[in-house]
């Protein structure tokens, strides 16, 4: 075996990857390999345009057209268009329409919730294992210790990434960015200080993009799959230090070229020791009698480690769960447009411009009227609809909703996305807990834009630990009998995103 296979080889052990045999690290059997990702992160920006995502021009395209829709669109519910028969006849056109005058390119490249595939040009295959990427970063000591810790989870969002609040950005491990190590825009990078003042050197495949916003050429990867790391530490305005992990001390010094050359050339030597994150080590679990409901639990479940907790951005029912959250959300949506509309043909509203003394307090009454018929309406609208559709609803509140997700998980769903503080309440509340709280809390297993999910605890059973509602006053004010339950043989409190 030749140098360049040798080295290719280890580096698809360190993504977990073992050249011609299954993969190894691997925890779970329907949980994506890094191949099988970034092969769909690829396909995924190499759309040009998908109509499901542009239902709200379909007006304009008819009436371009001079036209009028057929009798099969909703305007208030155009989410499904093309899934209709007339809508599926005309999908094609309505793409070549988008591409030709429809889409404006300039202002979906500003818009964060705008499709990723707007903002990027995708530029050859994916990247091999053993291609040397640079991440910057000001301290690199954190990424050789925990790892790529945080990234974005959601690929359709990942154009802006930094316009989304920590909360989705600081979630958990997910895509992150980088250059090719001996490219232009790294060195680019390296002077203008865009991105971190230090650096971070490793091997890993990639999706090579162009951004069209940041005008330059990246390389977007699968955070989890980095292990191993060169730290790369500026020495002064214009050069550069690798740093060895055995003694601290710079092994070379140099311009920003030359160091990674150095570095690339020695890692595999005695030249660069390598800094290479732990491996988290397993949870005991614990070995008390619990419910016959609550033993489908994971053990891991049952033992909260301590604070700052990983919770992971994806999950092996994705799918699922996003077509959950779509489906969730329109229909809440649906009701509380309407909810509008009769509550306003029925009460009217005052014109402030015109009554500028106006009673306010008959204003407010109004309008905290208005708040509860559209949350009724949603509520009930979701709960109708889940019936006849067949989906396990458990429950359905005044921001979420939460249905069953196979035997032993639920998953939780926001009404709105646009307005949801729950979700990252209730997660940032499990991340940081201290371990007296967090063993009266259900874990929170994985999140992403609108849900989370968590155990199923059994809400008809509370432990035999003496905990009752006023126990868990501390932790949330929403702390009724009904948001409790059992879990791994002690009372959790099962909603705490208020």
């Amino acid at each position: 075996m030749n140098q360049s296979q040798e080295r290719l080889d280890r580096a698809m052990r360190l993504v977990g990857e073992t050249p011609g045999a299954s993969n190894p690290r691997k925890k779970k059997l329907d949980e994506p390999t890094v191949p099988e990702r970034l092969h769909g992160l690829r396909e995924y920006l190499a759309i040009d345009a998908d109509p499901y995502d542009f239902t709200y021009l379909i007006e304009d395209y008819y009436e371009a057209l001079d036209r009028d829709p057929p009798a099969s669109f909703d305007r208030d519910d155009h989410f499904d268009f093309f899934s209709t028969p007339e809508g599926q006849a005309v999908a094609d056109d309505f793409k070549r329409w988008l591409l030709k005058e429809g889409l404006d390119q300039a202002e979906a490249a500003g818009d964060a919730h705008a499709p990723a595939y707007l903002h990027f040009d995708v530029r050859g295959p994916v990247l091999p294992p053993d291609t040397w990427l640079v991440h910057f970063v000001d301290e690199p000591e954190s990424v050789g210790r925990d790892g790529f810790a945080y990234g974005h989870e959601d690929e359709r969002t990942l154009g802006l990434t930094t316009h989304f609040v920590d909360s989705v950005r600081k979630n958990g491990p997910g895509w992150n960015f980088a250059f090719r190590a001996t490219s232009p825009d790294a060195r680019n990078a390296a002077s203008a200080r865009k991105y971190g003042r230090n650096a971070v050197l490793f091997q890993a495949p990639g999706v090579r993009v162009y951004h069209w916003g940041d005008e330059e050429e990246q390389v977007i990867f699968w955070g989890p799959s980095v292990r191993q790391f060169i730290l790369l530490h500026r020495s002064s305005e214009v050069e550069w230090g690798v740093v060895d992990a055995r003694s601290g001390e710079f092994a070379r010094e140099g311009y920003f070229r030359d160091v990674v050359e150095w570095a690339t050339n020695h890692f595999d030597d005695r030249g660069v020791r390598l800094w290479t994150k732990p491996r988290r080590a397993r949870k005991a679990s614990d070995g008390r009698a619990v419910s016959a409901l609550t033993t489908r639990a994971n053990p891991s479940h049952c033992e909260p480690g301590d604070a700052p907790r990983q919770v992971s951005g994806t999950h092996r029912k994705l799918r699922e769960i996003r077509s959950l959250v779509r489906w969730t959300e329109s229909t809440a949506d649906r009701a509380r447009r309407g909810a509008v509309r009769d509550h306003v043909l029925k009460n009217g509203g005052p014109d402030i411009d015109v009554h500028p003394d106006v009673d306010w307090d008959g204003f407010v009454r109004d309008w905290s009227k208005l708040r509860d018929e559209e949350v009724s309406a949603m509520e009930s609208a979701v709960r109708a609809a889940a019936h006849r559709d067949g989906i396990p609803l458990l429950a359905v509140g005044s921001s979420r909703a939460v249905f069953r997700l196979g035997d032993d998980q639920v998953v939780k769903v926001s009404l709105s996305l646009s307005s949801d503080e729950q979700t990252p309440r209730e997660v940032g509340t499990w991340r940081t807990a201290d371990r007296e709280v967090a063993m009266r809390l259900c874990p929170v297993l994985a999140t992403g834009p609108g849900w989370l999910v968590m155990p199923l605890a059994d809400v008809e059973r509370q432990g035999e630990d003496g905990l009752r509602s006023r126990h868990f006053a501390d932790i949330s004010w929403d702390h009724a009998e009904a948001n409790l339950g059992l879990l791994c043989g002690r009372t959790v409190l099962v909603d705490y995103g208020l």
